[in-house]
């Protein structure tokens, strides 16, 4: 983290809002599933009944002290907030893609790091996965002993 923060590389994301694409650098960038915030004491945590899609946080700019008044910012005042300054960018998509320099990228995710190869491509896939569960009436009965 700290030599990110000294360098300061970006990547190239591309992705698209209600039909309109757009297109930018950030040096960087928050990609999670479901509305986020960062607010203090949530941190990250999905807002409650937010919007659906994968969130995408993008900090403009390059300059360290700016970057860290726009983190101050997010955590202070939230997402919502801060993205209304001209250095973030807050979106809610179904796909993205984002392009680097290199072949292989080194990223973050769930508290682990692993490299990967570019470019990356995100899609979010509404209403795909089917959970089955037993019904707990039905649950509580197979526990009782038989008589």
């Amino acid at each position: 983290l700290v030599w990110t923060v000294i360098r300061m590389p970006t990547v190239r994301v591309e992705l698209e809002v209600e039909g309109r694409k757009y297109s930018f650098s950030t040096p960087m960038l928050f990609i999670a599933v479901g509305e986020r915030e960062l607010k203090v004491p949530t941190l990250g945590g999905r807002i409650e009944n937010g919007r659906r899609g994968l969130h995408v946080m993008a900090v403009k700019g390059r300059r360290r002290a700016r970057l860290f008044v726009v983190a101050l910012d997010a955590f202070s005042n939230g997402v919502r907030e801060a993205s209304r300054s001209p250095e973030l960018d807050s979106y809610i998509v179904n796909n993205l893609s984002i392009s680097v320099r290199r072949k292989r990228v080194r990223i973050s995710f769930d508290g682990e790091a692993a490299m990967v190869e570019a470019p990356l491509e995100y899609r979010f896939e509404k209403d795909v996965l089917k959970l089955v569960a037993p019904d707990p009436a039905a649950a509580q009965e197979e526990d009782k002993p038989p008589r």
